[in-house]
Formats: C-alpha cells, sequence, structure tokens
C-alpha cells in the first residue's frame, strides 16, 4: 500500500500519476481525508483486480482484457511485473477491456454483502 502526500492510497506505487480518474484509478483504493486506513486496506482485500493480481500475477489481467477484446495490441515481452501494470495504466484500451472483462466476472459472483464493484 502506497499513501501519496494528497493522502490518496494506491495498491502500489507503479501507476504513475496519483490521479483519482486517470489511469492510476485502477490502483486507487481510498482516500484517507474521506476514510480511514484500515477501510482503505479492507477495500484492497475485497477487490477483484487486486485478488486477480495477487493469486496470478498482473498477466492473468492482462489475459483477462485480451480475452475480452482480441484486437487489443500487447508488447511481446515485458521486463518486470511492474512493466505489465505500467502497461495497463497507461494503454486506455487495454484498461477499458480490462474494465468490461472485470464487470463481466463480477457479474457471475453470487450477490454477499461483502461483494465489491469492479472499477
Amino acid at each position: 500500500m502506497v499513501v501519496t502526500p494528497e493522502e490518496r492510497v494506491f495498491a502500489c506505487c507503479g501507476f504513475g500519476d496519483s490521479s483519482p480518474r486517470g489511469p492510476a484509478a485502477l490502483a486507487l483504493v481510498g482516500d484517507l481525508r474521506t476514510s480511514s486506513f484500515a477501510e482503505c486496506l479492507n477495500r484492497a482485500q475485497g477487490s477483484l483486480v487486486f485478488n486477480i493480481m495477487a493469486e496470478y500475477g498482473p498477466a492473468a489481467l492482462l489475459a483477462l482484457a485480451r480475452n475480452h477484446d482480441d484486437s487489443i495490441e500487447l508488447p511481446e515481452a515485458f521486463a518486470s511485473n511492474c512493466d505489465i501494470c505500467g502497461h495497463i495504466s497507461a494503454t486506455a484500451p487495454v484498461r477499458k477491456a480490462l474494465s468490461r472483462a472485470l464487470r463481466a466476472l463480477t457479474a457471475k459472483i453470487p450477490d454477499t454483502p461483502a461483494r465489491t464493484r469492479a472499477p
């Protein structure tokens, strides 16, 4: 978890800007001006995207995006997991396809009180 000078909480530091509406929004889990750190941590732990990343790594997010939109062009290789997240963050078509794929997955999860929405 990373806290910016603006008191925004992100799951990691590799998503570029700290704008809540920009590419880094994928990793945004809260704002300490309106939420406690515990609430932010709970949001991260209940997030589909963070659970996929924790269990399968960021390459799984790229695979989800590509499976949802096979027109997405991806580099042949990435230098690291951070490079994959950077690509997701910096590439609007990938972010949009991933968002649609996560919404489709979320729709398949039975409703429970702890269920959170995909970005």
